[in-house]
């Protein structure tokens, strides 16, 4: 009886949430919380969502993805300015791929592409490839690209 009490104790696990620092620039990003929704950037002062992003299909992807951003947290889709601001110079490899975003400060972040709310004339729409590190110009009717959401504090 003792052993079986001693192993259940010795197999429960206590996960408190943890302050981190980010790969950034030192400074970039406030201090956080592991279980934190948003991080802030000091640079821009904007407040990033940290968790896995949504997919957005067509056919009104814009629209689909600005409502997938939490509206109590003033949150919506960014700007690509906004936007570009994540990308990062050195990436780091997960299962052979590059991703082009901070993963300490953005976890589960994909190498895709991600909306902006920025349009052409012509009625494309910029989006940010956290994959390759570019910024590029899309169809909203053929395209599928993932949320991150914004907000300016």
């Amino acid at each position: 009886m003792t052993w079986l009490r001693s192993a259940a104790l010795a197999s429960a696990v206590l996960v408190l949430p943890a302050v981190l620092h980010a790969d950034a620039p030192p400074g970039q990003y406030g201090a956080y919380l592991s279980t934190d929704d948003f991080i802030d950037d000091t640079n821009t002062g904007f407040s990033w969502q940290r968790g896995m992003p949504s997919k957005v299909v067509t056919p009104t992807p814009v629209a689909l993805a600005d409502a997938r951003c939490p509206a109590s947290s003033g949150a919506s889709l960014p700007t690509v300015r906004e936007l570009a601001t994540l990308l990062d110079n050195q990436p780091t490899t997960v299962l052979g791929k590059p991703v082009h975003i901070d993963l300490n400060a953005f976890p589960r972040t994909p190498g895709g592409l991600f909306w902006t709310m920025s349009r052409t004339p012509e009625g494309k729409v910029f989006v940010v490839d956290f994959g390759t590190g570019e910024i590029k110009t899309v169809d909203p009717a053929t395209t599928t690209a993932y949320v991150r959401c914004v907000s300016r504090n």
